[in-house]
């Protein structure tokens, strides 16, 4: 989903600098709730940010820390053309990933080791279980039962040269 609004730059209060986050009014973006990962476009920049509501419920404003407005090349006063949509989980990843504050970049560098040592110890699990699997004769019964079934439905059905049953 997309959407586009033309709003007047403001600076972010002093306590949210460095947040990679941006704040406007909801009306402006009804399909992308409080908290969602976005691309915000201003002309042809494009930087991933956090979208917040106004803290006053400001109309026609967007408020962006400095950081952001350096990457957009906006300034504060004048009034931009944005467009923006929301991201996957992949997009979210990749803010996490670059996130000014360090909290939040730390964060999601640990999350995202965490995921892949768990893909890797799950595969690297998978043969040793196997190998259990067929020291207990998991996956010989199975195989056995099926093969012992199709040699006594063959004997039912074996009849001799003339034949007979």
């Amino acid at each position: 989903m997309r959407g586009a609004a033309q709003l007047t730059v403001h600076e972010m209060p002093r306590d949210e600098v460095f947040r990679d986050r941006v704040r406007f009014d909801s009306s402006y973006r009804p399909e992308i709730g409080a908290g969602s990962i976005c691309l915000l476009r201003a002309g042809w920049r494009a930087t991933l940010v956090e979208v917040r509501q106004p803290i006053y419920g400001e109309m026609g404003i967007i408020f962006a820390d400095m950081d952001t407005r350096r990457r957009l090349r906006i300034a504060p006063g004048s009034s931009y053309d944005f467009k923006y949509c929301k991201v996957g989980t992949v997009g979210e990843f990749i803010w996490l990933w670059r996130a000014a504050d360090p909290i939040s970049r730390t964060t999601g560098k640990l999350g995202v080791l965490a995921l892949a040592l768990g893909i890797l110890s799950f595969l690297l699990a998978i043969p040793p279980f196997v190998d259990w699997l067929e020291q207990h004769n998991f996956v010989g019964k199975a195989s056995q039962a099926r093969h012992e079934d199709t040699q006594s439905s063959s004997r039912l059905h074996a009849t001799d040269k003339n034949g007979r049953k």
